[in-house]
């Protein structure tokens, strides 16, 4: 019997799924919005787990068997961004459940006093997956570039590289391939 709530608690699929940031970059937050049931849940990450998500939806989708099953498409609905369904990601998890081919997304309340239950469970549809990963990449590059050399956000028109003790005297756009500094 236990087995058959748990099965349930994972079988909410999700009607529309997003992620999207808000600010200027330097300053943005970022989330993930998603319909379920008809209610607006919204998700508050940070920079880097919204990258780890994106990154472990493509590895479990490349994992994944092919499937002969037409990709579906997300619903058009309106995301109701005064959702009182909010909270700030901690740990999160994602499966895949084989009888529906649906990937499963598990996301615990990071201020939860315990970490038993999860604050937001859905299953979202393989095209779903595919789509929040690539908006998901789209929404991290449309902020700062990072610095090639020690992967920190750049500021300004110069940066100051710490692989560089700061003293870098070029933009990182002027520097050709052959120029030795």
């Amino acid at each position: 019997m236990a087995d058959d709530s748990f099965d349930e608690k994972l079988k909410p699929a999700a009607e529309r799924i997003d992620a999207e940031a808000i600010g200027e970059p330097g300053s943005r937050r970022f989330r993930v919005l998603a319909i379920v049931d008809a209610e607006t849940h919204i998700i508050w990450l940070e920079k880097e787990q919204l990258r780890r998500l994106s990154d472990a939806l493509i590895q479990v989708l490349a994992a994944l068997p092919e499937t002969e099953s037409p990709i579906e498409e997300s619903s058009a609905l309106p995301f109701a961004t005064n959702s009182r369904s909010q909270f700030r990601a901690g740990r999160m998890e994602l499966g895949y459940e084989e009888s529906t081919s649906r990937i499963l997304l598990v996301v615990h309340d990071i201020e939860a006093e315990s970490d038993e239950t999860a604050a937001f469970v859905c299953s979202i549809s393989r095209g779903q997956a595919a789509t929040l990963a690539a908006n998901s990449e789209a929404v991290i590059a449309a902020g700062r570039p990072i610095c090639p050399l020690c992967g920190e956000p750049m500021t300004g028109d110069t940066h100051a590289c710490v692989k560089q003790n700061g003293h870098f005297p070029h933009h990182l756009e002027e520097i050709e391939p052959d120029e030795e500094s």
